[in-house]
């Protein structure tokens, strides 16, 4: 049986040549069902598009190979990164615009697919889409897919050039958002300014230093573009403000006609979101040159530093040593096309190498023929077979193993430490079982030599797919790539004959990469970053560029070496997980001979031609030296050249980095005792790689080593602040050790960096605007909105508290129960990683802290505690579990934690998105009740007073109910005082005003007992009732006739036996009289409703005996229902809610009331 190496699924790694995971399938798995779209979403769907088959795909037999003829449609949405149906990103920004938007966005994606050489721009997509009525809606969708890089990406003819000299009208036309920054800065500057002592030009300056930190040359530029720009912004704003006084209305009507932006045909882009921000690239990789080219494209300034003479990284073409390009690095696109049923993408270097017209060859097929090379001959079918499912089971086996034996010896506590290469052998020591379940081999003392020297052969491949040695492979999550949804690259695997390299070049043309600049250090914070680099070579010396965010590609390798110095370290968490994950070698030997007198190669002849094969293994008659040149690669086949490439894994690939002496020798050794029966002459031409001593990559790729899991690939991904960015094979789980993978992560920084200058430059139009009365909008056509990342929403604390505005009647919305879904100022920072102003992982570790310090209330040390936080996340945590004890009068906070307190308040009032953390601590301050002396006259007194202008409206009120408390609280005790002249009697006033306020605790805590009680009784009350009441009614039954457990289903459940549903007498539930009782109340209720019903009377005692909050009983009910909701019983029962049910739902919610309460 030939050996297949399954396409579709398997991810290719940076430096090999052929899929790292053997698959022995044949055949493209197909799924039908998973192609199959619900039916209700085909009837939305409105497009001008021919009616498509119901079956999606069809399979036709060609040469014994399943060929899967997928739909054009949804091949090209899979392939651009979308989905079939909207992904949640899609659906949050264009929910209620479905259909439409479906219809703009096939249109435009078409077009480019059409056109994917030429820069496709806003103008050309509203012709497109000349009949949609709403040119907006084009606008936005063309900004959404241009961000998300399923549009113009790669390299492309006409490519706009954010960097060349453009008037502004020019720069404007793509910068929606920029507008409205200028015009609402603008207008900000001007109200509050001195009209007799501003001027144009000083308003110029404030305006440029108010749009970042950092003087760099990239924003000089451009505030000398838009200078017309913002001077008829100016002059529009001070001829307003000339008018002298004028009321609210007039202010507002002016400020709406004043923000609205407009260009040529209505629809403005907003694909510049990056214009006068300088971003810095470490590294000129596959990730490097697709991060930057995206960031360029859309309006930043770029510097891409790479310590090599030359681009790509690990993508290396030498064009010098042989008659041909060789790829010494990766040389293999992973997969041409998308894989609808797998939700699977094509490798994104497709794109750049059809842009440039590169040429590929035909697809590299799967047979891989094994020859035993001791006995001089090709494997059998059957030791191939036998020895290809002894370690399919040994894999199977060990994996069950490392799920269940280890996981559970170490109690789940985080992922083992056991590798591959052990739990195999402790398998065969212990015997194993075959796929069947029968008798297995025992040992590697059971196979016959040559079955052994195959089974190594396997050995070689897997440490070859990881490039690490079997002992160093994480036994548990080797895979863990093959476990994550859309993994891989879909279709068939080709290559470049021109060299891979040709794509590294193409993408890095026009970015003016600064090579021979290795970078030493990255120094951040303060909203700047400043990067060090040392020139190579020439009169070298160093160099600094200061940046306003930093995107590091650089290799695992080199992280792991710490080449680049970090100031301050980077956090314990990310360097722990960069130690942590693998990070392997892997080695080429390129032999290039001569053909024969006949023009064919010695390998074309003899009995073992491999004349018809791309690539074969070859075993090894040494145990200790298996993966060395275990596989070849026939690049006769591949692309005419007479070369072999003969790779190295494991143990072996070490060889190569100590000179790799006599590595010529023993592979000519290898070969000649193949290839025995013809003359195999020397190579003309030999090249061997040596990737773990390049001092800029250290290494081939990553892989999970023993002690990590697939998350660390996730956790490599977060940024260090909203300043530091990482990138590169090693950050993205779903490809790893593959160039598409590296590009994708490159591309999903300069996103990240987009949305982020977007929000920054967004909030300050917001916060304009929310001084206006509220319009209702639509959902998701807020500005900023197409860059805001998938975060999760908080609700509103103070609900109460929101000032009610007057909307504009809208005639189409009537229901006065609807409120607009987009709340601003609600967003939970710390699920916004950009924003935090500490690492997200910092706060999740905080937020702990927090929670198990209030748990032990015995030893809280508030005041410490406080201290100790230095996260946004932990800090919010604080202050919700204080203000819970300060409801129960459990909280004194000292002059020193006011003043921290204060602190926070001063650092976060003005940032974005953080008006309910500083709502939350104005809560506190007032649940603490202080006298107005603590208040007038301090520091804590001015900042309360400041917020009384604050642009929140919740922030405002509370703080003027908190200074308003705490005057109530001075007059109270200054009665208590009396009229004393004198202060004698201030300690025994105080000491009265103690005593009273205990006293009135004391009723209110008297009076909700007996509240308690009362409701107590009444439920008793009603249960007993009840029970009467199901008792008679079994009574009556049974005189009617009617036998004891039928119960009469209600008329939803009537109509459906009628229909022809079963007619069969439903048994009753055998439980006590007073769940008879509920059931029997409850028998015109819906199931569902009764559930609902029955969970809410739960959370309702719970907070009426102060176990829970109104936050708390919102939280738990959510939870609670969304374990419920989907139950199958729901659906078909009409009797859910047996006693055995309610009990279990009772403790549910019980246990989720006691961990609250901690």
């Amino acid at each position: 049986m030939a050996v297949l190496v399954e396409s579709d699924s398997d991810s290719e790694d940076v430096l090999a040549v052929a899929s790292g995971k053997r698959q022995r399938a044949a055949t493209v798995p197909t799924d039908m069902a998973a192609e199959e779209e619900d039916e209700e979403e085909d009837e939305e769907e409105d497009t001008p598009e021919e009616p498509k088959p119901k079956s999606r795909l069809r399979k036709t037999s060609t040469g014994g190979a399943v060929v899967v003829k997928q739909d054009p449609h949804h091949a090209l949405l899979v392939g651009s990164g979308l989905g079939t149906s909207l992904t949640p990103t899609e659906r949050r920004h264009f929910g209620r615009q479905e259909k439409k938007y479906r219809q703009v966005r096939d249109k435009i994606l078409t077009y480019w697919s059409q056109n994917e050489q030429k820069w496709v721009d806003l103008e050309r997509c509203v012709l497109e889409c000349e009949n949609e009525e709403d040119p907006e809606l084009v606008a936005k969708a063309y900004d959404f897919l241009s961000i998300e890089g399923c549009i113009n990406v790669g390299v492309m003819e006409d490519e706009p050039d954010f960097n060349a000299q453009w008037d502004a009208a020019r720069l404007l036309k793509t910068a929606k958002t920029l507008q409205r920054w200028v015009k609402a800065k603008v207008w900000s500057l001007i109200e509050s300014a001195d009209l007799e002592e501003t001027t144009a030009k000083g308003i110029r300056q404030q305006l440029e230093a108010s749009y970042g930190p950092n003087q760099t040359q990239a924003r000089s530029e451009l505030f000398a573009a838009l200078k017309p720009f913002v001077k008829a912004q100016i002059e529009s704003c001070l001829a307003f403000r000339s008018k002298g006084a004028t009321d609210e209305g007039e202010r507002n009507e002016f400020l709406r006609g004043y923000l609205e932006t407009g260009g040529d045909g209505g629809a403005v882009a907003d694909t510049g979101v990056g214009l006068g921000k300088l971003v810095v690239v470490v590294g000129a990789g596959p990730a490097g040159l697709a991060c930057a080219r995206h960031l360029r494209r859309h309006g930043c300034r770029v510097e891409v530093l790479e310590g090599r003479e030359r681009v790509g990284g690990r993508v290396a073409t030498d064009r010098d040593t042989f008659s041909v390009p060789v790829d010494l690095g990766a040389s293999i696109i992973t997969g041409v096309s998308a894989n609808v049923s797998r939700d699977m993408r094509y490798d994104p270097s497709v794109t750049v190498l059809g842009q440039i017209g590169a040429e590929l060859t035909e697809e590299l097929g799967r047979e891989c023929p094994i020859f035993d090379v001791v006995e001089g001959c090709r494997i059998s079918g059957e030791t191939d077979e036998k020895v290809a499912s002894l370690w399919d089971n040994l894999l199977n086996v060990a994996s069950y193993k490392a799920l269940n034996e280890y996981k559970s010896a170490r109690e789940g506590g985080g992922p083992g430490k056991e590798n591959l290469g052990e739990t195999i052998q402790e398998i065969l020591r212990g015997g194993g079982q075959n796929e069947e379940g029968g008798e297995g081999v025992r040992s590697e003392k059971d196979l016959s030599d040559p079955e052994l020297r195959v089974l190594r052969w396997f050995y070689a491949h897997q440490e070859y797919g990881c490039s690490a040695r079997m002992t160093e492979i994480s036994v548990e999550h080797w895979n863990d790539d093959e476990n994550v949804h859309g993994s891989g690259f879909g279709g068939g695997h080709v290559m470049v004959p021109g060299g891979y390299s040709e794509a590294m070049e193409a993408m890095a043309r026009g970015l003016g990469v600064r090579t021979g600049e290795a970078v030493t250090k990255i120094a951040y914070g303060e909203g700047r970053v400043e990067v060090t680099c040392e020139r190579r070579g020439g009169e070298g010396g160093e160099s600094t560029i200061v940046a306003d965010s930093v995107v590091v590609t650089a290799p695992l390798g080199c992280l792991k070496r710490r080449k680049i110095e970090f100031s301050p370290p980077l956090p314990d968490w990310k360097q722990s997980c960069i130690d942590r994950l693998g990070y392997g070698n892997l080695n080429k030997l390129v032999l290039e001979f001569e053909p024969g007198e006949d023009g064919r190669m010695f390998w074309e002849k003899g009995s073992n031609s491999v004349a018809e094969h791309r690539m074969f293994g070859l075993t090894s008659e040494d145990p200790e030296s298996y993966g060395r040149f275990f596989m070849a690669w026939n690049m006769r086949r591949v692309c005419g050249a007479p070369i072999l490439v003969l790779l190295l894994a494991g143990e072996a690939a070490y060889e190569p980095e100590s000179g790799g002496h006599g590595l010529d020798a023993k592979a000519m050794k290898v070969l000649r005792k193949l290839f025995h029966d013809v003359e195999v002459p020397d190579p003309t031409k030999a090249k061997a790689t040596a990737w773990l001593s390049d001092e800029f990559s250290n290494g081939s790729y990553s892989y999970v080593a023993a002690g990590a899991s697939g998350e660390d690939y996730n956790t490599l991904a977060l940024p260090v602040s909203s300043l530091v960015h990482f990138a590169g094979e090693h950050t993205w789980r779903k490809n790893p050790d593959t160039v598409g993978g590296a590009m994708l992560s490159g591309m999903r920084e300069a996103q990240n960096i987009l949305r982020m200058f977007a929000r920054d430059a967004a909030s300050v139009a917001e916060d304009l605007e929310a001084t206006l009365p509220a319009e209702e909008e639509e959902e998701g056509n807020g500005v900023g909105d197409l860059f805001q990342s998938d975060s999760d929403v908080s609700e509103g604390e103070e609900r109460a508290a929101t000032p009610k505005r007057k909307a504009a009647p809208k005639p189409k919305r009537t229901s006065p129960k609807k409120k607009p879904k987009k709340e601003r100022e609600k967003k939970i920072v710390g699920s916004v990683q950009y924003l935090s102003p500490q690492d997200h992982a910092l706060g999740k570790e905080e937020i702990s802290r927090v929670y198990k310090s209030f748990a032990s209330q015995e030893n809280l040390d508030l005041g410490g505690l406080m201290g100790s936080l230095k996260s946004l996340e932990g800090r919010r945590a604080l202050v919700k579990q204080a203000c819970a004890l300060a409801q129960q009068g459990k909280v004194v906070l000292t002059a020193s934690d006011l003043d921290l307190l204060n602190a926070w308040v001063l650092e976060y009032r003005d940032a974005p998105l953080c008006a309910d953390f500083v709502l939350s601590c104005v809560r506190l301050l007032r649940l603490l009740r202080l006298p107005s002396k603590d208040l007038e006259g301090t520091d804590l007194g001015d900042t309360v007073e400041g917020l009384l202008t604050h642009r929140d409206q919740k922030v405002k009120k509370l703080a003027g109910l908190l200074l308003q408390d705490a005057r109530r609280q001075t007059e109270r005790e200054a009665k208590v005082e009396g009229e004393r002249p004198d202060g004698a009697g201030a300690g025994a006033g105080a000491a009265e005003a103690k005593r009273e306020e205990d006293e009135a605790a004391a009723k209110r805590l008297e009076e909700a007992r007996r509240l308690e009680e009362e409701i107590r009784a009444r439920k008793e009350a009603a249960q007993r009732k009840h029970a009467e009441a199901s008792r008679a009614f079994q009574a009556a039954a049974e005189k009617m006739g009617v036998l004891p457990g039928e119960e009469r289903p209600p008329p939803a459940a009537a109509r459906a036996v009628a229909k022809g549903g079963s007619g069969g007498k439903r048994k009753r539930d055998k439980s006590s009289s007073s769940s008879s009782a509920k059931r029997s109340a409850e028998s015109n209720k819906r199931p569902k409703e009764a559930v609902i019903d029955f969970i809410k009377s739960e959370l309702k005692a719970a907070l009426q005996k102060g176990g829970i909050d109104k936050d708390a009983y919102k939280r738990i009910f959510k939870s609670v229902w969304g374990q419920l909701e989907g139950h199958k019983a729901l659906k078909e029962s009409q009797t859910f809610l047996t006693s055995e049910r309610r009990d279990k739902i009772s403790k549910l919610i019980a246990g989720y009331v006691q961990r609250s309460k901690k």
